[in-house]
């Protein structure tokens, strides 16, 4: 279960208070980013529910079949901030990318805002190494 469908079935429930309850219940869950294509703003995907089982779906028309194969050439991420990111699984496409590390100061401040209490997990990640290390 997303975010999105979590706000559609609970009135007056926000993306930010189901991601901060999802976190407080689960704190084993670890955060993944993606890197917005153009600003580099680097921002939190809404994690999912480990508890709720993912729906399959069975496409039953040419029409949905070609849907299932977008699905597999392209992810709308939604995160927390709000800002549903595009990855596609094409290096010739310009799209946002998931990324591991990254410089602190990338971090989108309203994703950041968002977390609350659990904002520190969105720091811990691995930072690129810089060349002056690399040197040491």
């Amino acid at each position: 279960m997303t975010a999105p469908e979590v706000h559609d079935e609970a009135p007056g429930a926000t993306r930010a208070a189901w991601v901060r309850d999802l976190l407080t219940r689960h704190e084993s869950i670890e955060l993944e980013f993606v890197q917005h294509r153009d600003s580099y703003t680097v921002h939190v995907i809404v994690p999912d529910d480990p508890d709720v089982e993912p729906e399959v779906v069975t496409p039953q028309d040419d029409a949905a079949k070609a849907d299932v194969i977008m699905g597999l050439l392209r992810s709308n991420l939604p995160t927390v901030c709000g800002y549903v990111s595009t990855v596609w699984m094409s290096p010739t496409i310009h799209s946002d990318n998931k990324v591991w590390e990254f410089e602190d100061h990338l971090l989108c401040a309203r994703c950041q805002k968002a977390l609350g209490e659990h904002a520190n997990r969105a720091f811990e990640h691995p930072v690129p190494r810089t060349s002056a290390e690399d040197e040491s």
